[in-house]
């Protein structure tokens, strides 16, 4: 009994570690050739978090592994019983796991998938059950070369799916890590200034629009369309910038950003609408406490709104409602019966009319556009009491603004506009099972066409 829990303890020992070992081997690989990204700063519960993603990865390498390795098991066994009754068993069980490998083959839309695990466990089956022993008149010589040949073969089982199924285990992976929230895809942020400052020089460098608000005036921003690729565990986080391409959200750009300064967010209808805001200066459309836009303001705000349209053109996008917020500074209006809260309210009004006018807001029904005014409300300036008047002026410059809030949409594809029946396209054998099983849905069937009558 001593010797069994000797042996069980060695060899279980030895599987734990195989399985760590083959865990971390995964998870490095999907940090070196997927994501080409490497986590710093790990503190001592990251680590411990780390070491058990990657025994879970390990588990669920080792299981991949195993279907593999009984499928062979009893592919040989069927050929090899004497007894009807045993040979029926292996068949049963052969077709059980093979039939596994084939599903998740067919989930991955890949043959690496049945294909490795498969090849992977007849060198398993061969240097655990098939290997023979050494014969009695071996030299030492022969002895070790078989040895170190039985535990080249054992290895090479153990790694090859990782060199041949490189997708599919990317995307399982990929899969396992948004269940645990280390990855997202197309996703809301909430950034600090220092990465919203990242994002934009990036964005500008890659000439892409970044959508976004700050959030009631805080510094903190939301942008949106981000792939997360890794968050959560280090002091970096890596994520990607999507463009619209008029048929989805396709990666353009890899930014690192700072983790402490970065949230993730998913709202429930980003996937319909989301908002974005634009911030004019009002020092550049009106003079001092006046309303009515300046000949340099109508021709500044003429440029803003057509390079706002052709980036909304170019990403697919339509507005769906606006609203627009003036400000003023913490200066008192010097008029009488003026108010800055009044001031703000009619420059609010006086971009209203001519973003309508420049087209920007022409297709939107008037009752989804909403003016309004929050006078020295909402400040973004840090300005001294002490500064003399131009100073104050100067610095005070970010408080006067309008701010355009726009909530957009994509535009229907043609797929969604088009009343034509879809081509019917072939389906694979897996999509055929699959549909009548009930776990796919079964295409519309479209009635043939009738041919014309000879008569």
């Amino acid at each position: 009994m001593s010797e069994l829990l000797t042996s069980v303890e060695k060899y279980g020992s030895l599987t734990a570690k195989l399985i760590v070992a083959l865990g971390v081997c995964i998870t490095w690989g999907y940090c070196a050739f997927i994501i080409n990204f490497f986590p710093t700063g790990l503190t001592v519960a990251d680590s411990l978090v780390f070491i058990f993603i990657a025994l879970g990865f390990g588990i669920l390498y080792v299981y991949w592994l195993l279907f593999g390795f009984l499928g062979a098991y009893f592919f040989v066994s069927f050929f090899q019983e004497p007894h009807i009754r045993a040979r029926l068993f292996a068949a049963v069980m052969f077709l059980v796991f093979a039939g596994c490998l084939v599903f998740l083959a067919c989930i991955m839309k890949d043959a690496s998938s049945l294909l490795a695990p498969l090849f992977s466990g007849a060198l398993l089956y061969l240097t655990i059950i098939h290997w023979k022993p050494d014969v009695a008149r071996a030299s030492i010589k022969q002895r070790r070369e078989r040895a170190r040949m039985r535990i080249v073969i054992f290895f090479t089982a153990l790694f090859l799916p990782l060199t041949v199924a490189v997708p599919v285990i990317g995307i399982i992976i990929d899969s396992s890590f948004g269940l645990i929230g280390i990855t997202q895809k197309n996703v809301s942020l909430a950034v600090s200034e220092d990465n919203q400052k990242i994002i934009n020089d990036v964005a500008k460098e890659f000439d892409i629009s970044v959508y976004g608000c700050s959030e009631n005036g805080k510094k903190t921003n939301i942008v949106h369309h981000f792939n997360v690729l890794w968050h959560g565990l280090g002091e970096r986080s890596l994520v990607e910038l999507l463009t619209h391409d008029g048929n989805g959200w396709k990666p353009k750009a890899r930014i690192e950003l700072d983790r402490s300064g970065l949230k993730i967010l998913k709202p429930t209808n980003k996937e319909t609408t989301f908002n974005t805001c634009l911030t004019l200066n009002s020092d550049t459309l009106f003079g001092t406490y006046e309303d009515n836009i300046s000949k340099y303001g109508k021709l500044q705000l003429k440029v803003f709104s057509d390079e706002t349209k052709n980036k909304l053109n170019a990403d697919h996008l339509q507005i769906l409602s606006a609203k627009i917020i003036g400000y003023t500074d913490r200066v008192p209006v010097s008029k009488n019966s003026d108010s800055n809260f009044d001031l703000s309210i009619r420059r609010a009004n006086s971009v209203h009319t001519e973003l309508k006018e420049y087209g920007l807001l022409t297709d939107i029904p008037e009752s989804e556009i909403k003016s309004s005014g929050q006078g020295s409300l909402l400040s973004k300036s840090n300005c001294s009491r002490e500064l003399n008047p131009a100073e104050l002026k100067e610095c005070l410059a970010v408080d006067r603004r309008v701010e355009i809030e726009l909530k957009l949409q994509m535009k229907p594809t043609e797929k969604q506009t088009s009343t034509d029946p879809a081509p019917q396209k072939d389906m694979s054998v897996c999509d055929f099972v699959f549909c009548k099983i009930g776990l796919k849905k079964c295409p519309d069937k479209v009635p043939a066409t009738m041919a014309p009558s000879d008569n």
